[in-house]
C-alpha cells in the first residue's frame, strides 16, 4: 500500500483470511462489527486499524488476526479516542503507548528483556503486568480504580507523578520505583512486598 488513503475494508458479513503474514502494511484496515479476521498476524507500519465502530487507532506494531495486539521491540501503539478491544502484550524494548486508549484487557510485559513507554492523555483502565519487565511513564500517569502495576519488574516514574485510584489496593510482588518524586495514593494500601 503506498499511503494511509489505501484500505482494505472487511464488511459485517466478510471474512479476511491470512495465509501468509502480512507484513509492513501502512495502509487503512477496517474491520466492521461482524466481520473477522483469521490466519497469521499483520505487521503494522504507521498503518491504522478501524475497529467496528469506527475507532482509529495509528499503528506500527504487530496485531494478530484474533485481534490480540503486541508490541515487539520499538514499536509504537497511538490510539484516538476510543476502545482498544484487546489487551496488549509487550516484547523487546522501545515499545510506545501514546494517545488516549481504553483497554478490555491487561497490559502484559513478557519478561526481564522487554519495556513499555507510556504517555497517555487519560486514566489507565487496566492493570499492567511487569513479569519482571520495565514501565516508564513519558508523562504523568493516573491509574483508573482497582487497577494496579503488579510485579515483579522496575517502574521508571521518570520525575513524573504516578496516581493510584480511589480504591484500596495490595501490591503482594517487589516493584522497583526508579525517579519516583511523586506517587500518589487515594486510598488504602497494603504492601506485603519490597517497595
Amino acid at each position: 500500500f503506498s499511503n494511509r488513503n489505501s484500505a482494505i475494508i472487511i464488511n459485517s458479513d466478510g471474512h479476511l483470511v491470512l495465509n501468509k503474514p502480512l507484513d509492513a502494511f501502512d495502509g487503512t484496515l477496517t474491520q466492521k462489527e461482524g466481520g473477522t479476521i483469521t490466519g497469521l498476524p499483520i505487521s503494522f507500519s504507521s498503518g491504522i486499524y478501524q475497529d467496528g465502530q469506527g475507532r482509529d487507532l495509528l499503528l506500527t506494531l504487530t496485531m494478530a488476526a484474533s485481534g490480540a495486539i503486541s508490541l515487539l521491540g520499538s514499536d509504537v501503539l497511538t490510539a484516538e479516542q476510543g476502545n482498544v478491544l484487546s489487551g496488549l502484550t509487550i516484547e523487546g524494548l522501545n515499545n510506545r503507548l501514546e494517545g488516549v486508549p481504553v483497554f478490555q484487557g491487561d497490559i502484559n510485559i513478557t519478561d526481564n528483556t522487554s519495556g513499555l513507554t507510556i504517555a497517555i492523555q487519560n486514566s489507565l483502565n487496566c492493570n499492567v503486568n511487569l513479569n519482571d519487565g520495565r514501565l516508564t511513564l513519558d508523562d504523568d500517569l493516573q491509574m483508573g480504580d482497582e487497577k494496579n502495576v503488579i510485579g515483579p519488574g522496575t517502574v521508571d516514574v521518570n520525575d513524573k507523578t504516578l496516581i493510584f485510584g480511589g480504591k484500596p489496593l495490595t501490591f503482594d510482588q517487589p516493584i522497583i520505583w526508579e525517579n519516583a518524586s511523586a506517587k500518589k495514593l487515594n486510598a488504602r494500601t497494603s504492601l506485603n512486598t519490597t517497595w
